[in-house]
């Protein structure tokens, strides 16, 4: 009787688990536990069973509630003391349950004992046959690896256990065995794969009535699709898991936190719909979805929703509006008495301060930050917060002393926890500091020690870095040989993450790196290589950034011989790359990607003979930047507006506009773009002092002057006739021809095409969105000195009637 009742209490806690009630599965499984105990060596199986609901029940509501998992780490042990010497199975299962309690949210020393207890376990389950123990040790420890960054080593797991639970035929298992394998995918960059896996385990959840685990499923499957890059089939999955959670109710545990999922799934929504622009609708929900959890008494939803709106006002350029929305979550998180979670949004109001250009405050904030988490006892936050300390005084602050004072102190607290890759960190940073202070031997060296460092602590993302700034310094120093090594083995070690775009960032590195050796064969086809890479990533930078070097590629081929005719297909490749480029920009909608475009556009119209186009790009991407703060990038296009009007002969302007670039370079420290202006000034100084000699040389010998085509030489000791010039009678309004082939021109380069236009061919089947659209009409009031609305392109949408409303408005003028 007494066996029959535990096996009942087991059913009961079973059913509660998989359902998160976890408060109810405890109770049932420790009234299974005592029961199946005092049954002795028949009772052993069952004990073993409900002690693992039992722990994963307990492990579960400290990690919702971010707490420490004492009760489940007390029973594991006490428990495994008692397994030992006399029940393999009990022990490998208390081993088990040691993995899963510190495989998560316990930092990188414990996930290594995870993986080790995970092993140890393993072993047993699979001496004594017991499969479903050992699906469930797989899926563990292909967590940890996944937590580790080592995506292989998951996959392998995840595929063992795919193997074995289809043989056991348990659908529970199988349903939890195809998520794990589509999270593997996902880790991998192959979405598709992920998707199918995840569809898979939603049938066996729909058809088990699990509807929790169908929510947790599609949740996941947003997540996949995110970071894939397809946010509006995220955003279908992401309100289809909230529909689910409103419509079954909350979890069972303790307080708020049993509102947890639908907290986060709210904040993904929120999330997604930034992601898409669509910030109107998202602080809408937010507004609604804040109201709701004020209702349910769930102070952990609402703080979250103002995290989120704070992120949305973030990415609206709004920081005021940031920082108060962060603010208030923080007076939440006050509340709850949760100091990390304040820390952790405190660091959101730093950033707020960063997107206001308010370094210093940043930086304030930033140190405040340290300190609560320090105060919380999270030693990784504290890490983590100390990395961006050091990147705000050296990147944004430009104080390399002071970033170097706190890689330091970083260090030292790092060798204190023993944590080795937080140290890694605080070395490389170490050396970032010396290298810009430029101490190169110190810093290679420093970065050297961070690799190792790295490497031990298996950190492959942290090794990569340092062979990164390796490579450049190497380059730096003229030592192009070993800055290929470097740059070399950072993308063999980036292959093994499968992460394409950061693939595609190193192969760029090792392409530049070939340029500057002059192996254009090789860098072209590793930019090629990254431009695909970009677009199999759904990564408009990275195809931009790889287009843009091979439009550097042909420049830098041109510029070698700028006079020869044999160069202009180079140049003309050279067009339509960078005019690739400027379309996936304009589909990105990016307005600082399409600035980077414009600039190097308008380098390459120059080299193109093209002055006017590319006077007209620079001043649009100088004006973004400007807008954006960007300095250092605007002082770079005022140079390069310089030197077009000094080539168009506008000396007066274009020495304003050096000026201009001196300024900028000199304001924020920029040496290079310095040197840069100096050597300009100092070639124009040389080319007058060139013309100034020929122009002496011609009067000392004076040349006769040459005959028009088929009109007789003058006589020998006659006087040249010297032609008056004639004004021709000014036509009243713009020359149609003229019109006409300005304004293809000006709709090629808004819509970043060479393609002929037909004259009647609306300008949308050409490729014309409404960002070009605005751009075209820009151009076209600034040449014809015409005040133009820029809904004309859809009232005159084609080549002739634009030409024909020009020319009549001009003979009103």
């Amino acid at each position: 009787m007494a066996k029959k009742d535990a096996v009942a209490l087991f059913s009961e806690a079973e059913a509660a688990l998989r359902d998160e009630q976890f408060e109810d599965c405890i109770t049932a499984s420790e009234k299974a536990v005592q029961i199946f105990e005092g049954l002795g060596s028949e009772g052993e199986q069952g004990l073993v069973d409900s002690l693992h609901m039992l722990i994963d029940s307990q492990r579960q509501i400290a990690v919702t509630m971010q707490e420490k998992p004492q009760s489940a780490l007390t029973t594991a042990s006490q428990y495994l003391e008692k397994f030992k010497g006399k029940s393999q199975r009990g022990e490998a299962a208390m081993l088990l349950c040691l993995a899963e309690i510190n495989h998560d949210k316990r930092g990188r020393k414990k996930r290594q004992e995870a993986l080790e207890t995970g092993a140890q376990a393993l072993q047993i389950f699979t001496q004594i046959g017991d499969q479903k123990f050992e699906a469930l040790t797989l899926m563990v420890m292909a967590m940890a690896h996944y937590k580790f960054f080592m995506y292989d080593a998951m996959l392998e797991e995840s595929l063992r256990v795919l193997e074995i639970t289809d043989t056991l035929g348990d659908k529970f298992l199988m349903a939890k065995a195809r998520n794990l394998n589509g999270l593997a995918y996902s880790s991998q960059r192959k979405v598709d794969d992920a998707l199918e896996q995840g569809k898979a385990a939603l049938a066996l959840w729909r058809e088990l009535g699990l509807r929790r685990q169908e929510a947790v499923q599609c949740h996941a499957m947003a997540g996949w699709l995110l970071y894939g890059r397809w946010p509006k089939k995220a955003l279908a999955l992401a309100e289809q898991t909230l529909e689910i959670l409103r419509d079954i109710g909350p979890a069972g545990i303790p307080g708020g936190s049993k509102h947890r999922r639908e907290a986060m799934s709210v904040y993904m929504i929120i999330e997604i719909m930034a992601e898409l622009k669509q910030y109107k609708p998202a602080l809408k929900f937010a507004k609604g979805a804040f109201e709701r959890f004020g209702e349910l008494g769930c102070k952990l939803g609402q703080g979250m929703v103002k995290d989120a709106m704070g992120r949305v006002y973030i990415v609206m350029d709004k920081p005021d509006k940031a920082i108060e929305a962060v603010d208030e979550a923080r007076a939440i998180a006050d509340s709850l008495g949760d100091k990390r979670w304040s820390a952790k949004l405190l660091f959101g109001v730093a950033q707020a301060h960063m997107k206001a250009k308010d370094t210093n405050e940043a930086i304030e904030t930033l140190d405040k930050t340290i300190n609560l988490a320090q105060a919380a006892g999270d030693q990784q936050e504290t890490a983590r917060l100390q990395q961006n300390l050091i990147d705000a005084l050296l990147f944004r602050q430009r104080n390399p002393k002071a970033a170097l004072r706190v890689a330091k102190e970083a260090r030292t607290m790092a060798q204190k926890n023993s944590d080795k890759r937080a140290e890694a960190m605080a070395i490389l940073r170490e050396a970032m500091a010396q290298g810009s202070m430029g101490k190169r031997d110190e810093a290679f060296s420093l970065a050297k020690q961070a690799q190792e460092f790295f490497q031990d602590s298996y950190w492959p993302r942290g090794e990569a870095q340092c062979l990164h700034f390796m490579a450049d310094l190497r380059s730096q120093t003229g030592d192009l040989e070993a800055a290929l090594e470097c740059a070399e083995e950072r993308l063999a070690v980036l292959r093994s993450l499968h992460d394409l775009t950061m693939e595609a960032n190193a192969m760029l590195q090792l392409a530049n790196f070939h340029m500057k050796d002059d192996n254009f064969a090789e860098a072209e086809k590793l930019a090629q290589e990254a431009v695909q890479l970009g677009k199999k990533d759904r990564n408009p930078r990275a195809q931009v950034d790889a287009l843009l070097l091979l439009t550097q590629l042909s420049n830098t081929k041109v510029l070698d011989k700028p006079e020869d005719k044999s160069m202009r297909p180079i140049i003309d490749r050279a067009v339509r790359t960078v005019n690739e480029a400027l379309q996936v920009a304009g589909k990105a909608e990016n307005r600082s990607l399409r600035a980077l475009v414009l600039f190097k556009r308008a380098e390459t119209m120059v080299l193109a003979g093209r002055h006017q186009t590319g006077l007209r790009d620079v001043k649009e991407a100088g004006a973004i930047f400007e807008e954006m703060d960007h300095y250092q990038a605007l002082g770079r296009c005022c140079l390069l507006s310089g030197n077009i009007k000094h080539a168009l002969g506008q000396e007066e302007a274009g020495a304003a506009d050096v000026e201009k670039a001196d300024l900028i370079a000199k304001d924020i420290g920029d040496h290079q773009l310095a040197d840069e202006v100096m050597n300009f000034r100092k070639a124009l100084e040389e080319k007058k002092r060139e013309a100034e000699r020929a122009a002496q040389v011609q009067i000392e010998q004076p040349q006769l002057m040459a005959p028009m085509p088929g009109a007789p030489a003058p006589a020998p000791g006659a006087a040249v006739p010297v032609v008056e010039s004639v004004a021709a009678p000014q036509q009243k309004g713009l020359d149609p021809v003229y019109v006409r082939k300005q304004l293809a021109s000006m709709v090629k380069d808004a819509i970043a095409s060479d393609d002929e236009l037909e004259l009647d061919s609306p300008f949308m089947d050409a490729g014309m969105d409404s960002l070009s659209s605005v751009a075209l009409m820009s151009m076209v009031a600034k040449e014809f000195q015409m005040a133009l609305s820029p809904s004309l392109v859809f009232d005159f949408p084609t080549l002739r009637s634009m030409e024909e409303h020009l020319v009549t408005e001009s003979l009103g003028m």
